[in-house]
């Protein structure tokens, strides 16, 4: 009888461990994702500026061919 007990509350431990891992995973892939999102949205910004730049000097490229 006791060893039947011992035995159920190792596999709700070992269940136990298995959910936690299961857990802590989720919490990475979510937060790796979070970043992911985060970084292609700091990329857009920058392509904008970039854009942006470039819009920039080809007005000043032809001003100066215009002088």
């Amino acid at each position: 009888m006791i060893e039947a007990i011992e035995v159920i509350l190792c596999g709700i431990g070992i269940c136990a461990v298995i959910i936690v891992l299961i857990t802590a995973l989720a919490d990475a892939v979510k937060t790796r994702n979070a970043e992911k999102r985060e970084r292609q949205k700091q990329l857009k910004t920058v392509m904008e500026l970039l854009e942006s730049i470039s819009e920039d000097l080809s007005e000043m490229k032809s001003i100066l061919e215009y002088k």
